[in-house]
């Protein structure tokens, strides 16, 4: 039987090597890139263990008022139609899941 406790702590310590990376090569010289590597890190990691119907990825919600700020980590219904595909989703705020 799979002991989930053991699971989820395993993929916990993945995240934690994997996002000091940057910093140990740049150490804090370049935030940004810290963080983007950390955002991306997150990234791929929710790509692996959510179902293909959510799609994951950074962007902008565009709604009734216009574009939002960008969005680090943005979780969507990836069956409808992405409106620009890149690394950079805008989108509309129907797609989203709340």
């Amino acid at each position: 039987m799979m002991d989930a406790a053991i699971y989820y702590r395993s993929l916990s310590q993945e995240l934690d090597a994997l996002k000091g990376r940057v910093r140990y090569l740049i150490e804090d010289h370049h935030w940004l890139t810290d963080g983007e590597w950390k955002e991306s890190v997150l990234r791929a990691v929710l790509r692996r263990h959510l179902p293909a119907t959510v799609g994951v990825g950074r962007g902008f919600i565009v709604g009734p008022r216009g574009p939002s700020t960008q969005i680090d980590v943005l979780l969507y219904d990836a069956s409808y139609p992405t409106v620009i595909s890149s690394s950079l989703h805008p989108m509309q705020c129907e797609r989203l899941l709340t």
